[in-house]
């Protein structure tokens, strides 16, 4: 009887981790899913972007010019591979793959992040 008060503390003890461990878990899945978002909000300027490129064929001969093709399909493409990497990021949250989903969301949004910064 005497460590009857231990082992009912060991098992509060063991039940608060296990209840930390999953809060810990639904704070990622939702710092996940928020970078999941920002990287979706990238394809906002979109349609203006696709509008300006248009500009890159007024020079004369600039339509015969591969690279002005390439830079314009690349341009023009970007959308797919948001879609392509958020729908990677969604499967990764289901698997409960957390890490997978911050460095992938990282990769995509750090050059924003770092050209904002060097603007300021």
């Amino acid at each position: 009887w005497a460590l009857l008060p231990i082992t009912i503390e060991l098992i509060i003890l063991k039940i608060l981790s296990d209840l930390i461990q999953v809060l810990k878990i639904k704070k990622l899945k939702i710092i996940c899913i928020i970078l999941n978002t920002l990287i979706l909000l990238l394809i906002l300027p979109w349609p203006l972007i696709a509008f300006v490129s248009l500009f890159a064929f007024d020079a004369p001969g600039s339509d015969t010019d591969p690279m002005t093709w390439i830079i314009f399909i690349a341009i023009n493409s970007y959308p797919i591979w948001l879609f392509l990497i958020t729908n990677y990021n969604r499967q990764m949250i289901k698997q409960r793959k957390y890490f997978k989903v911050i460095i992938t969301s990282l990769i995509v949004l750090l050059p924003l992040s770092l050209s904002i910064v060097l603007i300021d």
